[in-house]
């Protein structure tokens, strides 16, 4: 997915409007800007132990007021009342948000003096009440990258699964650094990243975030080398054959320091534990594995040395950690 983004134009125009290189991988450069810019907000307070005490402070610095609506019912009360205000941009936030819509922000358009630039409203109906924390974090990241005067008359939805829009999908990438405080993450640090312990730090330090964002956000955050897997069977390029192949593979940044190479669609080597569990003979599995016995047809192969690998079946595909302290 990144490579498609770094090569998209509308991601290498948003990166040369932040001032960012345009060339090469705007995605890690638009994901480093928005880290600084937190990183330097949060400088000024202290306020660096509480996961929803930094969301709230980096909406107010951003100057944006969150709102969130549990049933459809609440949504349209909320609609009505700035709707009477004279903000327009949420006229139609009821059907919006029965459409799949999860978030809305909107440059007030009859704002008082007491209040905030902005508004974000935030669907928590039903399961969507899950993704609420990432989806703040995905409205925050839009506002991260304003750049001039035109965006400052702009109004974003976040729909759930809306990959043909290349600068909602970058959001949501932005996010999944940026929503999980490195800081907060480190002191765990001294421990085997596993499945467990990823729960633990999500329950203990992001109790907010859903499973799913923190399965792929806290690795993402770990200061020591990560590289999260996810295999399913799937077909190789220009073929309908199905093999059991890592279909979503994710780099941390200490990895990338490290030297680590891994990239997605490679076939799973049938000695890899991640096989084992895909195949029945265990539902979960751990053991010690080389990077470099990931090799694809024409040669190419994962660098990066041992590992420790955990594997776990889940539904129809694997889920696979793979770290080293």
């Amino acid at each position: 997915m990144t490579e498609r983004l770094n090569s998209n134009l509308t991601i290498k125009t948003l990166a040369y409007d932040l001032g960012l290189p345009p060339k090469g991988d705007p995605v890690s450069e638009i994901v480093k800007f928005c880290q600084s810019r937190v990183k330097k907000m949060l400088s000024e307070m202290d306020c660096t132990q509480d996961s929803s005490s930094i969301l709230s402070l980096v909406a107010a610095k951003l100057d944006t007021e969150f709102i969130e609506v549990a049933t459809a019912q609440e949504t349209l009360q909320v609609q009505k009342q700035f709707v009477t205000a004279g903000e327009t941009g949420l006229a139609q936030l009821q059907r919006e948000f029965a459409n799949g819509v999860l978030g809305i922000t909107v440059l007030r358009l009859k704002k008082k003096p007491f209040e905030r630039k902005y508004i974000s409203v935030i669907n928590c109906w039903g399961r969507s009440a899950e993704r609420s924390y990432f989806t703040k974090w995905h409205e925050l990241i839009h506002l991260l990258t304003l750049t001039d005067q035109s965006r400052l008359s702009f109004r974003r939805t976040h729909v759930v699964c809306d990959k043909k829009d290349p600068e909602e999908t970058l959001m949501d990438v932005v996010a999944g650094h940026v929503a999980f405080h490195p800081p907060l993450v480190k002191p765990y640090a001294k421990r085997n990243l596993s499945f467990e312990l990823i729960e633990e730090i999500r329950a203990a330090v992001f109790p907010e975030a859903s499973r799913t964002a923190a399965m792929i956000g806290i690795p993402k955050a770990w200061p020591h080398p990560a590289v999260l897997i996810r295999a399913a069977l799937a077909p190789k390029r220009f073929s309908s054959e199905l093999q059991l192949r890592a279909t979503e593979v994710s780099v941390n940044q200490a990895a990338t320091d490290d030297g680590v190479f891994a990239i997605r669609n490679f076939r799973v080597p049938e000695d890899s534990v991640i096989h084992e569990v895909f195949t029945g003979k265990a539902n979960r599995a751990e053991a010690v594995e080389e990077m470099e016995q990931w090799i694809s047809s024409d040669g190419t192969q994962w660098v990066g040395g041992e590992f420790v690998v955990r594997a776990t079946r889940m539904g129809d595909c694997v889920q696979a950690i793979l770290s080293r302290n």
